[in-house]
């Protein structure tokens, strides 16, 4: 009976050893493809001892609840020298962008992040969309590839999680992005019954509303005649209709259906005419 007792807790020891050992394989090999794609070919050969045994022994660190942690793990490659993003001189560096979600929302995220970080001259020069999926190439003139782990916390503004990330060359990144929650950083929060004045330089307003719908009135600031033009968007940034604001007694309204979750509000004549700033009102329906 002893006998038989210690076998079956000898054999039970020996799988617990071949799960854990092949979890921990399986992990280690999850932190190394990882690695390989996010640093050229050479530094991961030449350091692959340092990397592998070292910085990322315990690679189960450098994991999330959604797969790899990428600023962590690009935190601790620039650390350590293994990520470089500077060129000595300027180069033309891409980045590709693949989402599942509307192409105008992440475009317009993409150009308003790069802009943030300093790259006022990102140039698209692909854009399609293919078996459900939107792939969008940039152009940018720089001395330093785009800092991804900055890029990320910008498009985290915008609603974006980033899924997957390839080093593919010395000027090409590829960036897997994931809308969670459509955002507009600069949008107005209006609540029902409190006027809100802002102005914009650009002569452009946006909205949100998730999907409350309402009266929206507004005037000018400092007078004057305007023309303004309203486009409904649902909670994606899909166009949902555009519309023109009826005027009477000095105030401009418009009904807001339920649906939409943001409104874009410009001057069809010159932005010049709203740039100097409007008086916001949201009314229940």
């Amino acid at each position: 009976m002893v006998n038989i007792l210690s076998i079956a807790k000898t054999a039970k020891i020996f799988v617990y050893l071949i799960v854990f050992s092949t979890l921990a394989f399986a992990v280690d090999r999850d932190i190394e493809s990882v690695l390989k794609r996010l640093l050229e070919p050479r530094v991961f050969e030449k350091n692959k001892t340092f990397i592998m045994n070292g910085i990322f022994k315990r690679s189960q660190l450098y994991f999330n609840e959604y797969g790899p942690d990428y600023p962590k793990i690009l935190s601790r490659l620039k650390d350590n020298g293994l990520l470089k993003l500077s060129v000595p001189s300027v180069r033309a560096f891409k980045i590709q962008i693949e989402v599942s979600d509307s192409p105008i929302f992440v475009t317009r995220s993409v150009q308003s992040a790069l802009k943030s970080l300093g790259y006022y001259y990102a140039t698209p020069i692909q854009a399609e969309f293919v078996d459900g999926r939107f792939f969008l190439v940039l152009l940018m003139n720089a001395e330093n590839a785009l800092d991804p782990v900055s890029f990320m916390q910008e498009m985290q503004e915008y609603g974006y999680r980033l899924t997957s990330l390839t080093r593919e060359n010395e000027v090409l990144w590829q960036y897997g992005f994931k809308l969670t929650s459509p955002k507009i950083p600069e949008a107005l929060n209006l609540e029902y019954g409190v006027e809100m004045s802002h102005g914009n330089l650009k002569g452009e307003y946006w909205i949100f509303l998730n999907r409350r719908g309402g009266i929206l009135q507004f005037s000018p600031l400092h007078g004057g005649k305007i023309y303004p033009d309203l486009a409904f968007y649902d909670s994606s940034l899909r166009l949902i209709s555009l519309e023109k604001a009826s005027f009477k007694n000095g105030v401009y309204q418009q009904k807001i259906p339920q649906e939409v979750s943001f409104v874009r509000l410009s001057d069809s004549h010159t932005p010049s005419n709203v740039k100097t700033g409007l008086r916001f009102v949201l009314e229940r329906l």
